[in-house]
């Protein structure tokens, strides 16, 4: 990306050159011009160099300026994005901790049955909260380059709230923080259209703030209301309360103003993105705060129902895939592994190609029938999965345009979404792999 940004400045400058050279041209030419049609005094003749000389000047500095600006807009966003960086390698540290140690061969082999159980829910979480700071990490950049685009779905409001509950609670046992949820006058089992990512990140990065600064045995609340409900929408809001070190009045003030490009200048990511995502979607957030008392978040949504044919399509049955018959393109022998593991627990079998060049001969050669769909990965050696895909839709095979191709991969940006369907697959999936939303496509797509 900043790559891309120093090639634009080389054009710029470039351009900026050109354009110099031809107005000192053309103001060459006129001057040539009239220096033939008639003699001037060396008055005039002063005069008009004098012109010339400040119209040179005016363009060059006008040059300098704009490169100026622009290598320090460049300069500003290597800092910010390094900044990014290193704050996301220090909170990433400890979930990572949490992960080494609980799967340490010589402390596993130490654990009784309940304590494997507790490693195993550590890792789980630990493993959910470093998803969340990725997700804040692609979401910030997103939003710096004005890139982020909402994906909504039908999803219960619950969802949205319990999912973000569990990614934090570890660190308010750690502290023996006494959390609270209520819900009033709304039906959190109810479908909305939202989305629950955006909304989680949201919810997570203001629990962790309200964690962060509240003492131990301290009380965090959140409360989620339905301050006006039709049948086509409801006006949710969200109260998060803590008896916390709270803020100083000129903090506060600041607090809410903070976006993106000023990720530089300030002490974390967490209320840049806040702030950012719930601007996205078209919500509003305040904030009460007082030294030694404590702080709260209100945060307004208005969140269109489901409706009945939207909420129909969601499925948690997939007695259909049961028998069915995958063809995995994965170099990964890792996630190969987990991705047979996630197959075999709903009934499927399947057959591994470790390229894209494997998979386009495994398929190609197939007899009809053979697959039912294909989770191909793309960052592969040999062949990635965009070629590979290519290759299959355009060949001889009778089931090369109808077999569902799902994209099984790590990358996760919006154009990489779009290279993956302008390459003819059916669908996205990005790792680590979200088993219930597996299932869900490859049900949608084998039905």
């Amino acid at each position: 990306m900043n790559e891309n940004k120093g090639k634009n400045v080389r054009k710029i400058l470039m351009i900026q050159i050109v354009l110099n050279l031809v107005l000192i041209g053309i103001v060459l030419g006129v001057f040539y011009l009239l220096a033939r049609t008639r003699t001037y005094p060396d008055g005039e003749l002063v005069f008009i160099m004098l012109f010339i000389l400040i119209a040179m000047i005016l363009s060059m500095s006008v040059s300098i300026y704009i490169n100026h600006r622009i290598q320090v807009k460049l300069d500003e966003d290597r800092l910010s994005r390094s900044i990014i960086v290193a704050r996301a390698s220090r909170d990433m540290r400890t979930p990572m901790n949490t992960i080494i140690n609980a799967s340490d061969q010589d402390m596993v082999s130490r654990y009784n049955p309940q304590d494997m159980k507790n490693a195993l829910d550590n890792v789980n979480s630990a493993g959910k909260y470093l998803m969340t700071l990725i997700e804040d990490l692609l979401a910030l950049s997103k939003l710096k380059d004005r890139q982020l685009t909402l994906d909504e779905k039908p999803h219960t409001i619950m969802e949205c709230v319990e999912e973000s509950f569990h990614m934090v609670i570890p660190h308010f046992e750690k502290k023996s923080i006494h959390f609270n949820i209520e819900y009033k006058n709304v039906d959190v089992c109810r479908y909305v259209n939202v989305d629950s990512v955006r909304v989680q990140q949201v919810l997570v990065n203001l629990l962790n703030n309200a964690c962060k600064y509240t003492p131990s045995e301290g009380h965090v609340d959140l409360v989620i209301e339905g301050l006006n409900q039709t049948d086509e929408y409801v006006d949710i809001q969200f109260t998060l309360s803590d008896d916390g070190i709270g803020m100083s009045q000129g903090a506060l003030k600041n607090l809410l103003k903070i976006m993106p490009d000023d990720i530089a200048t300030e002490k974390g990511m967490g209320m840049t993105i806040v702030n950012a995502l719930v601007k996205a979607m078209n919500g509003k957030i305040t904030c009460e705060s007082q030294e030694d008392k404590g702080t709260t978040f209100v945060i307004n949504f208005r969140w269109p129902y489901c409706y009945k044919d939207q909420v129909e399509k969601i499925t948690t049955d997939y007695s259909i895939l049961d028998g069915k018959h995958i063809l995995l393109v994965e170099n990964n022998a890792m996630s190969a592994e987990v991705a047979k593991q996630i197959l075999e627990s709903q009934g499927m079998s399947m057959d591994l190609a470790v390229n894209g060049k494997d998979g386009v001969e495994i398929f190609t050669h197939a007899m009809p029938h053979t697959y039912d769909a294909i989770l191909m990965d793309i960052r592969m050696p040999l062949m990635d999965g965009i070629e590979a895909t290519q290759i299959i839709r355009q060949s001889t095979h009778p089931e090369s345009d109808i077999i569902p191709i799902i994209a099984m991969t790590a990358d996760a940006f919006d154009e990489d979404r779009q290279r993956t369907r302008d390459a003819g697959m059916n669908a996205h999936i990005t790792k680590p792999i979200n088993p219930q939303e597996l299932f869900t496509t490859l049900t949608n797509y084998l039905r």
